[in-house]
């Protein structure tokens, strides 16, 4: 910042050494933390007699970001929250024309109005009202670029030349839009809140989340349930222990809801689904009783199949403010009906095809049984995963619990 002598900048010098900055060597880190975090509060909320506007709450007409496939913009929005940052890591190069340093913001407010349209992640999006914004603890780190400059008074001074930021949250952030979709709730049922007893709110929120959780979402880090990979599956049966390695599961995404209820506190799901080419590949190892036959066996495996399964999840919510709360699925158990399949086993009884042929012949004719033996841990196992994924959506959508 360039100096002159004009009563406002002499001003500044006695508003500088007096009360904002301490005198620091470039090199003491902990005396430049102290001296920047005590001004940065006196900084932010502004400095009228300088012409420093107020940062903390800062207000902008308009901020417009337009992606691939969505437009938003905010109109007439004030940011808190800035004034709480804590700097740390601060360091300068050797020339002292870049410094970079470290941030923690226990959290952020925004609100104003909004304009949006195109599509958000999966879901069709539109809707103009008003918004608000709530973060938890941010993580952010600053890299700026510095320049030196001689004022007119003969000494040298710093300006900000260009500078860039990186910021993680570390908590969800809570959206909350009026007005989506003109009003018509059933449209934006997962991006706007459900009343507790709006329960076809909550059904068509559920049918999107699952959908969208099988197809995967970066940007929650939520992979893809379809292809679903599972590294290691172990069945303990008596008789029989098996394992299914570096196994693959495709089909989820063509699967239909049948059935799907709710209790009214939202504390018990039930679901049916129709899920008609599920297929499963892999590796397997496998010993012990086989119905009739004794196995001692490994190799590659394959499934065609149709299924209806049947689920039933325990929930509970949790409480993120006093009015708002997130969903959780706490537990569940599935259970398949098998309709129909055909399964391979490669390298049986080591290659010796007569044995083969005859566990093959077995696997064919007893398939139902055989697969009910087998399947219950493939299960449980796919859909632990499936619903860690909701509980990892779920806790970026809240529900209204007022009445």
């Amino acid at each position: 910042m360039a100096a002159t002598t004009t009563p406002k900048h002499r001003e500044f010098q006695n508003i500088n050494h007096a009360s904002l900055f301490a005198p620091c060597k470039v090199s003491d880190s902990s005396c430049l933390e102290q001296t920047v975090n005590a001004a940065l509060p006196r900084i932010l909320t502004g400095i009228p007699e300088l012409g420093v506007d107020s940062a903390d709450p800062l207000f902008n007409d308009i901020i417009e970001e337009n992606l691939p496939k969505l437009k938003l913009i905010l109109f007439n929005s004030t940011v808190t929250g800035f004034k709480d940052c804590r700097l740390s890591n601060i360091t300068f190069n050797e020339d002292m024309t870049s410094v970079r340093c470290n941030a923690y913001c226990p959290s952020f407010h925004l609100h104003g109005q909004y304009d949006i349209s195109g599509q958000l992640i999966l879901l069709p999006i539109q809707g103009n009202g008003d918004f608000t914004f709530h973060t938890g603890l941010f993580l952010v780190t600053v890299d700026t670029q510095l320049e030196k400059i001689k004022g007119n008074d003969g000494k040298t001074h710093f300006v900000i030349k260009k500078f860039k930021v990186d910021s993680v949250p570390t908590k969800p952030i809570i959206y909350e839009f009026t007005n989506l979709f003109n009003g018509k709730k059933e449209q934006g049922s997962i991006t706007s809140p459900c009343k507790r007893n709006d329960l076809k709110c909550f059904e068509n929120g559920l049918k999107t989340i699952v959908l969208q959780v099988v197809r995967g979402i970066p940007d929650f880090g939520i992979e893809s349930s379809d292809p679903q990979f599972l590294e290691n599956i172990e069945g303990v049966l008596s008789g029989l222990n098996y394992t299914l390695y570096n196994s693959t599961i495709s089909g989820y995404a063509k699967c239909k809801f049948i059935n799907l209820k709710f209790r009214e506190d939202f504390r018990h799901v039930y679901s049916e689904v129709n899920c008609p080419h599920l297929s499963i590949s892999g590796d397997y190892e496998i010993s012990g009783q086989l119905i009739s036959i004794p196995v001692e066996e490994k190799g590659h495996f394959n499934a065609e199949s149709e299924y209806n399964l049947t689920s039933e999840y325990n929930t509970e919510i949790i409480k993120s403010s006093d009015t708002k709360s997130n969903l959780h699925v706490k537990d569940f158990k599935v259970k398949p009906e098998l309709l129909s399949i055909k399964i391979h086993f490669g390298n049986l009884s080591n290659g010796q095809k007569d044995l083969a042929d005859t566990v093959h012949k077995l696997s064919q004719e007893k398939w139902q049984e055989i697969t009910e033996l087998l399947e219950n841990a493939v299960w449980n196992a796919s859909f632990q995963k499936m619903v860690n994924n909701v509980n990892k959506f779920l806790e970026y959508f809240t529900l209204d619990v007022t009445p």
